[in-house]
C-alpha cells in the first residue's frame, strides 16, 4: 500500500480534536530514524524528502517499515555503527 494511502486513511478516521502528537503514525526514512507524520502537511513535507513509497505495517513496533529503504539504511546504520567504535559514542 502507499503512504499516501494509509496517511489519507488515517487523517478521515483520526479525530481532529486529539493530540496530533499522540495519534500520529511513525513512518521509516532512509536514515535510522522514523518520522511521525500526524496531518497532510508533515505528509507532504516527508513526500519531498521520500516520495510516496510503499509501506508495510510492522504491529510489533507499531511503524510503516518501507521495503525500498532497507538497504541504504542497513548502509546507514553500519557506517554509523562504525563511527561509534571509531570515535566513541558519548
Amino acid at each position: 500500500m502507499k503512504l499516501s494511502e494509509v496517511m489519507k486513511k488515517h487523517i478521515e478516521t483520526t479525530d481532529p480534536k486529539a493530540d496530533p502528537w499522540k495519534v500520529g503514525i511513525k513512518v521509516h526514512t532512509r536514515t535510522d530514524a522514523n518520522r511521525v507524520l500526524h496531518s497532510q502537511e508533515s505528509f507532504d513535507r516527508y513526500a519531498e524528502w521520500h516520495g510516496d513509497p510503499e509501506v508495510v505495517y510492522d504491529a510489533e513496533y507499531k511503524v510503516y517499515r518501507v521495503p525500498a529503504f532497507k538497504a541504504e539504511r542497513d548502509r546507514y546504520c553500519a557506517a554509523k555503527a562504525e563511527s561509534c567504535r571509531r570515535w566513541g559514542s558519548n
